[in-house]
């Protein structure tokens, strides 16, 4: 029963959902998309210019577990 509680503690913990951001870039994608998985950018470093507004903007949604 103590091992069922624990390993229940341990996903609660570490499968917490995150919103995150996702930015797709494809060969035939273009870099004024706004990087959707349906209207991708074409390359790199559109999507790291991206990254760099989103960080100075609104700041990279928070990565991690919430049982700190």
């Amino acid at each position: 029963m103590m091992r069922a509680m624990l390993l229940l503690l341990i996903m609660i913990c570490f499968h917490s959902p995150v919103s995150g951001v996702d930015l797709f870039v494809a060969v035939n994608g273009n870099d004024s998309n706004p990087g959707t998985k349906k209207a991708p950018f074409a390359t790199l470093e559109r999507a790291r210019d991206a990254v760099r507004a989103i960080k100075s903007n609104s700041g990279l949604p928070r990565r991690g577990n919430n049982c700190s």
